[in-house]
């Protein structure tokens, strides 16, 4: 019996949900319990103050403005569930890890020439990826922020010349919500278009492609529109007039100033502070790529599932071959134009923690480009080391029968 496509499709990602929905039950209530503090703590207090004071409130004597899209999400949940159901929370957010993992699977189905069976594997690595775990259990952005990113990613991979304005207008929403979720993304669109103006005066090395400019500039016209509403909150609010979130500054000294993230990079006395910052920053180039997989998060999951140190290990082996892989893909599939998108949104961020500062949790937004990437130069190699042997063994039975 033969399956269609969409049939194929369908029970896939019905698999997919239905996994996701149980791993989820049970992570929400048996993974150990990790403290909610710093900005977790933060988040939870302004959620709190949305439900129960119907604003938005600022955080420690600083009057420090935390995105607002976060803190919205919590709202909503806890108006479901009630204040500080932390549980639900956990809950939810695993789901939407799930629905990153079903993204993962139709950009693969719809944008590459793989197999099913790779397009599984991509989507189960998304579902099972330790930070994903780990963060859909913390009261923290990233698992929000990274779905939005992905979802837009998604729709992105969509436009064309021909494509509707509702789905550009879709996009660009989904956009500025990733934007107030987390800021990190605000130049990621310029980057890639600017990025797509320079390939596209390569075509020798980077092959002939056709952009849609005015469609992409429309992206970031909407994506606009969907930041005004904050700003001008903030403004009639707190007489304030901020992009989205007004902590930036700390980042900046923080990683500009005092590396207060790298207290083992104290300049030295013989040294400037510019031959101090350019040692660095050349660090953050590799520390972008650290797997992780360690601290007081770790050490309390460890303390409950003694096996978890084990599954570090793995865990690092298999982020290193993905990353092989990825890096093969993205020199010898240079042409190939979800490999260019990926690898263009993958060197943004890369560039924006070397600058700023490099923590695995920067790094796990981008792991499902990064997984799509190295999944399609798996394929790539698979197929050419077997039509290589079919050539080679056809080419033996010809000089046999000569």
């Amino acid at each position: 019996m033969k399956f269609s496509s969409l049939k194929i499709n369908t029970i896939v990602i019905s698999i997919l949900a239905v996994l996701a929905l149980a791993v989820s039950i049970f992570f929400a209530y048996s993974f150990p319990k990790l403290p909610v503090i710093s900005d977790s703590a933060d988040y939870h207090e302004i959620a709190s103050r949305i439900l129960t004071d119907k604003t938005y409130v600022t955080i420690s004597s600083d009057k420090i403005l935390y995105p607002p899209m976060y803190p919205i999400f919590l709202s909503v949940v806890y108006a479901f569930t009630h204040i500080g159901s932390f549980t639900s929370v956990y809950f939810v957010q695993y789901l939407l890890v799930g629905l990153m993992a079903v993204l993962v699977f139709l950009i693969l189905r719809r944008f590459a020439k793989v197999s099913i069976g790779l397009c599984v594997l991509a989507s189960l690595a998304t579902l099972f990826w330790p930070y994903f775990i780990l963060y859909s259990q913390l009261v923290s952005s990233e698992i929000v922020y990274s779905f939005l990113l992905l979802l837009f990613f998604y729709l992105f991979l969509h436009i064309k010349k021909e494509s509707s304005n509702k789905l550009v207008v879709a996009s660009g929403i989904i956009l500025g919500l990733a934007l107030i979720t987390r800021p990190v993304a605000l130049l990621m669109l310029p980057w890639i278009l600017i990025g797509f103006f320079i390939l596209g005066k390569m075509p020798k090395i980077f092959g002939v492609f056709s952009v849609p400019w005015k469609k992409y500039l429309l992206i970031l016209l909407v994506t606009t529109i969907v930041l005004v509403p904050w700003i001008t909150y903030v403004k009639i609010k707190y007489d304030r007039f901020i992009p989205i979130a007004s902590n930036l500054s700390f980042v900046f000294k923080k990683a500009n100033s005092t590396f207060a993230y790298l207290p083992d990079t104290a300049p030295r006395e013989q040294e400037s502070k510019f031959v101090s910052l350019l040692k660095v920053k050349a660090k953050n180039i590799y520390l972008f790529w650290d797997p992780g997989a360690s601290g007081y998060h770790l050490d309390i999951i460890k303390t409950t599932y003694p096996v978890a140190g084990f599954a570090v290990s793995f865990y690092k082996i298999f982020f290193f071959l993905v990353l092989f892989l990825a890096g093969f893909g993205a020199v010898l599939l240079r042409k190939n134009p979800l490999v260019q998108i990926c690898v263009l949104l993958i060197t943004y961020f890369w560039a924006l923690h070397t600058v700023l500062f490099p923590f695995p949790r920067y790094t796990l937004p981008i792991i499902p480009y990064v997984v799509i990437v190295a999944v399609v130069a798996f394929s790539y190699g698979t197929t050419y080391f077997k039509t290589a042997r079919i050539h080679r063994l056809t080419g033996k039975e010809r000089e046999s029968r000569n």
